[in-house]
C-alpha cells in the first residue's frame, strides 16, 4: 500500500502481507458498497446491479463477496447493508457531493437525516440536521453540495468520507 505518498499516507503502509490482504478486502468492501448504493439511487433511471461472481470457485483472490471455502468476506455485508430496504448514500459526481434517500419499502418514510463530514481520522469537518421524507418505492435527492460548499484543501482531506445516519 505504499506505492506513492500521494496515494496512501504513512498510516495506511501495509507491514505484513496479513495487512495487505485485510486492507485490500476493506477496499474491496468499500468499493462493492459504493458502486451498489450509487445504482441504487438511480431508481427506474438504472435497471439495477448485478454482482459477478458471488462466490470463488477456487481459493484465489478476486472480486467475490464469499470465499471458495465459504466464509463471507468483508464485501457481503457492504453489499447486504447497500441492498437494504431502506438507505442512505453519498454520490460524488465529479467534485460535487448528492445525498440520495432510498426507500424500496411500500410505505413512505419520514424523519431526520444527521449529516457527518469527516476525515478518515474521524476528525469531523461538520455536522448538518435535515428533516426528509422519501416517498414508498422511490430514490430522492435530499441534498446537493456542489464543489465549492467544500475547500479545496478540506475535499482532498475528507475524500468520499461523508457518512449519514438516519432517525426516524
Amino acid at each position: 500500500c505504499d506505492w506513492s505518498s500521494d496515494v496512501c499516507s504513512s498510516d495506511l503502509k501495509c507491514n505484513s502481507a496479513e495487512e495487505f490482504i485485510s486492507k485490500g478486502m476493506m477496499a474491496h468492501a468499500e468499493m462493492v458498497r459504493e458502486e451498489l448504493e450509487f445504482y441504487r439511487s438511480m431508481k427506474f433511471a438504472n435497471s439495477g446491479a448485478l454482482l459477478w461472481m458471488y462466490n470463488e470457485c477456487w481459493p484465489c483472490s478476486n472480486w467475490a463477496i464469499v470465499d471458495y471455502y465459504g466464509y463471507m468476506k468483508p464485501a457481503y455485508y457492504m453489499a447486504k447493508k447497500a441492498f437494504a430496504p431502506f438507505n442512505i448514500t453519498v454520490k460524488r459526481l465529479g467534485r460535487d457531493y448528492s445525498v440520495f434517500i432510498m426507500n424500496d419499502t411500500g410505505s413512505d418514510i419520514n424523519g431526520a437525516v444527521k449529516l457527518s463530514c469527516m476525515d478518515i481520522g474521524g476528525n469531523i469537518y461538520w455536522n448538518k440536521r435535515y428533516s426528509a421524507q422519501c416517498p414508498a418505492n422511490t430514490s430522492v435527492c435530499l441534498k446537493k453540495y456542489p464543489a465549492g460548499k467544500i475547500k479545496r484543501s478540506e475535499e482532498r482531506r475528507v475524500g468520499k468520507e461523508c457518512r449519514s445516519r438516519w432517525s426516524p
